[in-house]
């Protein structure tokens, strides 16, 4: 199934779904390293698979390769689009959103023209979102909308919540895990923007949040208390903390789901 059916607000997780599927289902894994190779992304599909995560998200053209890999599983594949500057022209995000979709990419990852939202050409910055919207929206896929917050103000991570709500996103994402801050040291998500965008966003946008979370105490904070659900990582195994207690727990809500 589609992952629209595998995101559950706090206090509605359906009884049964272990701790495990909790966390492993907001996950999207990430190979979009400039050197990932081919290989590089089959076993990152396969390791999605192998975990039950939302999706593995890969660079454009190996949208159809990843869709191919993870047929018939839960987790989709996931294509990254005007990465990661955000600076292509507004007519190459969409043919490259749309190509991607019908590649068999389910959700894409489209990153906001960054340098016109710090020039404060806001008529621009809201068309370009509202084009890839809808183009990524009439081929089935979900959209996501980058801002790369280590460049941005508060008022300006407001204002693109404020757009990408009112074209129609399914999700605003904190940062493409790649940005660096004036300081020159990524941090990615932090609580603060986190909460900024959730407070700034309708509850039918859901944020998701990329980078710096590499631990279960770190997914289950954003999960409980930040209302966040989908997070990307590049090091899966680290917030899945695969202990043997939830290694069991996984294998065995498995195990029920397929004896019932």
């Amino acid at each position: 199934t589609h992952r629209s059916g595998r995101r559950f607000f706090m206090g509605l997780v359906p009884s049964g779904m272990s701790r495990y599927d909790d966390i492993a289902q907001m996950i999207d894994h990430a190979v979009l390293k400039p050197d990932a190779t081919s290989a590089d992304m089959l076993a990152g599909c396969d390791l999605v698979k192998a975990y039950g995560c939302a999706s593995c998200c890969v660079m454009p053209h190996f949208a159809a390769e990843a869709a191919e890999r993870l047929a018939g599983s839960s987790s989709v594949a996931c294509v990254v689009i005007g990465f990661p500057h955000g600076s292509s022209r507004t007519a190459a995000k969409v043919a490259e959103a749309t190509e991607a979709a019908r590649d068999g990419a389910k959700e894409l990852d489209f990153v906001v023209n960054v340098s016109r939202a710090k020039t404060g050409d806001w008529s621009f910055v809201a068309d370009d979102i509202r084009a890839v919207t809808e183009a990524g929206h009439a081929e089935g896929a979900k959209i996501k909308a980058i801002f790369e917050c280590c460049y941005l103000t508060d008022d300006e991570k407001r204002r693109l919540c404020q757009l990408s709500s009112e074209a129609g996103v399914d999700w605003v994402k904190t940062s493409t895990g790649f940005g660096v801050p004036p300081e020159g040291v990524a941090v990615g998500a932090t609580d603060e923007d986190l909460r900024l965008m959730r407070d700034a966003c309708p509850p039918a946008v859901q944020v998701k949040a990329s980078g710096g979370v590499r631990t279960l105490e770190r997914a289950e904070l954003a999960f409980e208390e930040l209302d966040v659900l989908c997070l990307r990582t590049r090091e899966l195994a680290k917030p899945l903390d695969l202990s043997e207690q939830f290694v069991w727990i996984h294998r065995a809500a498995h195990a029920a789901a397929w004896t019932t």
